[in-house]
């Protein structure tokens, strides 16, 4: 299994409950929408799977140049 979610007790239940889908390590592939980010590409490093994931924002924090060259398409 993944790493531990570090949370109150009560919000580890709630999670484990949930059919929210948690990834630990992940690698940002590509920015995807039409004049603004809709969606992304990431690959789960954990699984080796790829998810196209809906998000409001993408903050950035990563400093090599392969995830700074993503462009919106």
């Amino acid at each position: 299994m993944g790493k531990k979610i570090q949370a109150a007790a009560e919000l580890k239940i709630k999670l484990d409950r949930s059919d929210v889908k948690v990834i630990n390590e992940s690698k940002l592939l590509k920015l995807l929408g039409v004049n603004e980010v809709e969606k992304v590409l990431v690959h789960n490093l954990d699984e080796d799977e790829k998810y196209e994931l809906f998000v409001d924002a993408v903050i950035n924090l990563a400093l090599d140049n392969a995830v700074n060259a993503c462009s919106v398409t």
